[in-house]
């Protein structure tokens, strides 16, 4: 809400706000939520919960700055007009203090958690059982063993990031379930994290985020592209690192 409310007060631009979405949207809290929503796989992971934090944020970082360049490279092409445009557009009406624009924020949060975010999870939860009962889940594991295998993972981890896409401790929890079931490894879960946290919950922190900041409708693939990039560029990432360490 604070980003929202620094765009309607006319500290930010357009193009500003949306590159600090594509910043938060992706392993949003990746502090808080690598400790609650990874719990199930974390007692397995092969490195600490720093450097796996670290990794979260670079990769946030780097997806947010290529949001940066892609909107600076459009406004060259524009030929500089809308820069302009986005300035003149700033409301300089009554500031509200931090107090208010924090309860204003708070209540407004509320109302979306209750409307939009818990059917979302429910809806993804659902999904992920329907998925796991008729049998799809294999299905897909065998048709994304090529693709995953970049990533150092068998076919069978698209089923983290297929539950991860709904909520990020189903994928945390997928991961695990995989590890106790002898399919991937410890070091192959480890890197599981990393789409579970920058993928993980879409559905839900797009309400959340993009739609409670009022991003640009036009910047919602962009949005959820930028999630996707980050939690391939994680799991590579990752994959380097532990191979480096000799740890698959």
């Amino acid at each position: 809400m604070l980003t929202k409310e620094l765009y309607d007060n006319g500290q930010i631009t357009d193009d500003e706000r949306t590159i600090l979405v594509a910043f938060m949207y992706p392993g949003s809290a990746p502090i808080g939520n690598m400790i609650s929503t990874q719990a199930a796989v974390l007692p397995i992971a092969v490195l600490a919960m720093g450097p796996l934090i670290l990794v979260v944020i670079f990769c946030k970082l780097v997806g947010a700055n290529l949001v940066r360049l892609l909107l600076a490279g459009k406004r060259k092409i524009g030929k500089g007009g809308s820069m302009m445009s986005t300035q003149t557009t700033a409301k300089q009406e009554k500031k509200e203090g931090m107090i208010e624009t924090f309860m204003s924020g708070a209540k407004k949060g509320w109302g979306i958690a209750i409307n939009t975010i818990m059917p979302a999870m429910v809806l993804g939860y659902v999904l992920v059982q329907a998925f796991t009962v008729t049998g799809i889940m294999e299905v897909l594991g065998n048709l994304c063993g090529p693709i995953m295998g970049i990533f150092g993972l068998p076919g069978e981890a698209v089923t983290v990031l297929i539950s991860a896409f709904f909520a990020k401790a189903a994928g945390a929890a997928t991961a695990f379930n995989l590890y106790m079931a002898g399919t991937i490894t410890a070091a192959q879960a480890t890197i599981c994290i990393m789409p579970s946290m920058l993928m993980g919950t879409l559905v839900g922190h797009y309400a959340r985020i993009v739609l409670v900041t009022e991003t640009n409708k036009k910047y919602s693939l962009l949005m959820i592209g930028v999630a996707l990039f980050d939690a391939a560029l994680g799991m590579l990432l990752m994959r380097v690192i532990l191979t480096v360490m000799g740890l698959m």
